[in-house]
């Protein structure tokens, strides 16, 4: 899972933040993830948060020199973005749990094909 956050600072007044654009892939095929895997996914959830506090800040600096309503026009972008965020966390966790129900699911299906062979073998 990639979440990339894109700035644009050419030394005018306010950041201009583009929209955030995230590309994802669920591998089905292969029986869902490791806890490694996810752990993985995890951390990076947490980087863009990182990043976007850091863009609030540099914002928050330059909202001193500016007009309030300058002010709530870039408040307002970054809520936006919040929630765009915690709704891409919100999937890859019904990710995660799908990838988990699939694995339980092989398990299952792996120990009736197992016990199925025993039976043919007596």
């Amino acid at each position: 899972m990639s979440i990339c956050l894109s700035g644009d600072e050419d030394g005018e007044e306010g950041v201009d933040v583009d929209m955030v654009s995230v590309r994802g892939s669920v591998s089905e095929e292969h029986g869902g993830q490791t806890s490694q895997d996810i752990l993985h996914q995890q951390q990076q959830q947490q980087q863009p948060q990182q990043q976007q506090q850091q863009q609030q800040e540099q914002q928050s600096q330059q909202q001193r020199h500016e007009e309030p309503q300058q002010q709530q026009q870039q408040q307002e972008q970054q809520q936006q973005q919040q929630q765009q965020q915690q709704q891409q966390q919100q999937r890859q966790q019904q990710q995660q749990q799908q990838q988990q129900q699939q694995q339980e699911q092989q398990q299952q299906n792996s120990r009736r094909s197992n016990k199925t062979t025993m039976m043919n073998c007596f």
